[in-house]
């Protein structure tokens, strides 16, 4: 296991810090520029995602332990998923802080953690400091080709651009910058890395229970990364001992014993996403495909070349756990491209390998170079250039809060109405459009009608059926039969749902007006039920 001085510690976190003042920007400016009669929401990119975090936080602020879908109004069983974000739930409530405001509160831990678990791995395979300091800062700051996607006028449909504008795997700094688990989920992983690689190798106990420990941890968070790593580190363990059965057999039953105190859940999930028909469904809208590897190429850019500099450095080194970082480097192009729909789920921390390979290559290349001035030069040229995707973010997002427009700022009356129904309902359905409706369960008890894309039943349906019932093509009978079938209570009607067409809820003799502040209503549904 690598020594790691506290001088070292030290001045990793002193860089988490910089990183946490760089990502937390955005969210200081849309606090301080939320104006009468405006709410900042929280979050710049990831939006709708971003709210089903607090949504998942609501539900353990309200007293569940158990996660059920807050955006379909099908009844289902709850499930021990998202345990991190009920846990923040619970904290909000016991703390009286707003959601929103303990969420990124969490940030401040879990960003400094994601990264010093970044550098300990890192120092895991490179033994000097200079070498471990430039991997930080590598895969803390730097980012792709992305920038010059964008300059060059490129579709910035997700899916359709460079990985590190919006794939959090591909980016700490994005993870950094997005969503609270991420970062704490990228910690475990690596110390599961580390841990894993050295139990299958050495098969010290201490280790393994520590290696069996992340394992568990982040099976909790992200269910698909054990199944990855585990993988990772048994091609591994093929590559280095196939002509050596007894000592292939002892390291794959380690990576078995590793595994077993996660095997449990990881089954349970398994079940639940095959057999609970809410789970099933999301499942079936969640693909995570890849996109061209164009895209793939473009979001690692330079890292990627410096990288492949420094696989071919290392490959014929002694050392043999450079090896691990060659196979993981070199499987996950394959992986991503498996006829399954979790392709993108394998490049789950496989920064962390390309960032050492890459702080290795420029070190090489730097030091080819006489001159110490230019060997900090050119380093400082490259960090920076590598992190042009990073610094179009932070002022994409600054420029897209700086407009105050929706969804990126919530109206007072849409908050108000919100509280009216958190102090009111529990796990009752409301009916909005599918802005309100992805806003609704962050702060209130309640399950919308729609409102997330994979996490609504048959969402595709659903945002066409609101559409409808807000215009004016269908009549009475129709939208009554609506509201029974789902078993919805309330109507809500602001704005959005005015601008969806012509209905006049207060026409509506199925229709009770129950709250009425500022530009919003909330009608309970009275008509004749099945």
């Amino acid at each position: 296991m690598p020594t790691v001085h506290r001088n070292e510690w030290l001045w990793a976190l002193a860089w988490s810090g910089v990183i946490l003042l760089v990502t937390s920007l955005p969210y200081f400016y849309g606090a301080t520029i939320s104006a009468p009669g405006t709410q900042f929401s929280g979050f710049v990119i990831g939006l709708e995602d971003g709210h089903s975090y607090l949504a998942k936080m609501q539900q353990g602020r309200a007293g569940y332990w158990l996660f059920r879908l807050a955006y379909t109004p099908e009844s289902h069983r709850p499930e021990p998923f998202f345990l991190f974000y009920i846990l923040l739930g619970k904290l909000a409530g016991l703390t009286d802080l707003p959601n929103v405001v303990v969420f990124h509160l969490s940030r401040l831990l879990t960003v400094p953690i994601g990264l010093l678990a970044f550098y300990y791995f890192a120092a895991y395979f490179l033994e000097t400091v200079k070498l471990r300091q430039l991997a930080l800062l590598i895969f803390g700051f730097t980012g792709g080709l992305g920038w010059l996607w964008v300059t060059l006028g490129g579709s910035t449909e997700l899916g359709r651009m460079p990985v590190d504008l919006w794939v959090p795997d591909a980016s700490f700094f994005l993870t950094a910058l997005t969503f609270t688990h991420l970062p704490l989920a990228q910690a475990l992983l690596l110390l599961l890395s580390v841990t894993g690689l050295e139990f299958v190798r050495h098969g010290q106990k201490p280790v393994g229970f520590m290696a069996a420990g992340c394992g568990l941890l982040v099976s909790l968070i992200h269910p698909h990364t054990l199944p990855i790593i585990s993988l990772i580190l048994g091609l591994y363990l093929l590559q280095q001992n196939y002509r050596q059965r007894g000592q292939l057999a002892k390291g794959l039953s380690r990576l078995v014993l590793l595994t077993l105190p996660s095997l449990p859940y990881l089954l349970y999930v398994w079940v639940v996403f095959n057999r609970n028909p809410a789970f099933v469904a999301w499942r079936m809208q969640s693909q995570t495909f890849s996109p061209a590897p164009l895209h793939y190429l473009l979001g690692f850019g330079l890292t990627l070349v410096l990288a492949g500099l420094g696989l071919v450095i290392t490959w014929p080194a002694v050392n043999p756990k450079y090896r691990f970082l060659h196979v993981w480097a070199i499987t996950v192009p394959i992986l991503v491209y498996l006829p399954i729909a979790l392709q993108r789920r394998f490049l789950d921390g496989y920064q962390a390998p390309v960032t050492v390979l890459a702080a290795v290559g420029l070190l090489w290349f730097v030091n080819r170079m006489g001159s110490r001035f230019w060997q900090i030069a050119v380093i400082g040229l490259l960090l920076v250039l590598m992190s042009l995707t990073n610094i179009l973010l932070v002022a994409g997002a600054m420029i897209t809060i700086k407009q105050r427009s929706s969804p990126v700022f919530v109206a007072e009356a849409q908050v108000d109405a919100a509280h009216w129904l958190a102090e009111r309902t529990e796990q009752t359905v409301v009916l909005a459009s599918y802005a309100v409706g992805n806003y609704l369960p962050t702060v209130a008890d309640v399950r919308t009608f729609v409102g997330h894309g994979p996490e609504t039943i048959r969402s595709e349906e659903k945002q066409e059926q609101v559409k409808t019932f807000f215009g004016e093509s269908a009549d009475d009978a129709w939208r009554l039969a609506l509201l029974n079938e789902f078993g919805i209570e309330y109507v809500y009607f602001g704005p959005d749902e005015r601008a969806l067409g012509g209905f006049i809820p207060d026409q509506a003799s199925y229709l009770q007006q129950v709250y009425n502040h500022g530009s919003v209503q909330i009608f309970r549904v009275v008509g004749k039920r099945n």
